[in-house]
């Protein structure tokens, strides 16, 4: 459903905020509600994105840290905290938009490396023979999964 509904948004909402000049939706609110709407939703998405969103990032991450260094868990909070912000108040929202394209791109790539090796490694061949040995295998040992 999500698919159909961006394309919904892109091809008939978006045309009309683009002309209207409206990039955000505190924007929105503020043409359509008048300020002090969009304040409030400004303040409560801001909010709620540092105690609830950065607060998990933070500590997911701090937890890779201590894992992998063995530094503590609020030592590694604190220098997550200042390498993400040093980089995004130096380098600049671009450069932080640029690395979730590479995040993404590497992502996607790694998934599909993990199920080209995976099918090999369950048809013990490999190219594609295994790629469609291994797929093959699956259909048949699980077919309630492919329904």
């Amino acid at each position: 459903m999500a698919a159909l509904v961006i394309l919904i948004v892109g091809k008939f909402f978006l045309p009309i905020f683009l002309k209207n000049q409206i990039y955000t939706m505190p924007e929105f609110l503020r043409r359509r509600y008048g300020r002090d709407i969009q304040l409030v939703m400004a303040s409560f998405w801001l909010i709620l994105y540092v105690f609830v969103n950065l607060t998990a990032i933070l500590w997911l991450g701090a937890t890779a840290v201590h894992t992998v260094t063995g530094l503590t868990l609020q030592m590694s909070v604190i220098l997550l905290g200042l390498v993400a912000g040093n980089y995004a108040l130096y380098v600049g929202l671009k450069a932080t938009a640029f690395t979730d394209v590479v995040q993404v791109s590497m992502l996607i790539l790694g998934g599909l490396v993990v199920v080209v090796v995976a099918l090999e490694r369950i048809s013990g061949g490999g190219g594609i023979a295994g790629l469609i040995g291994g797929f093959d295998i699956l259909v048949t040992r699980l077919p309630e999964h492919f329904t």
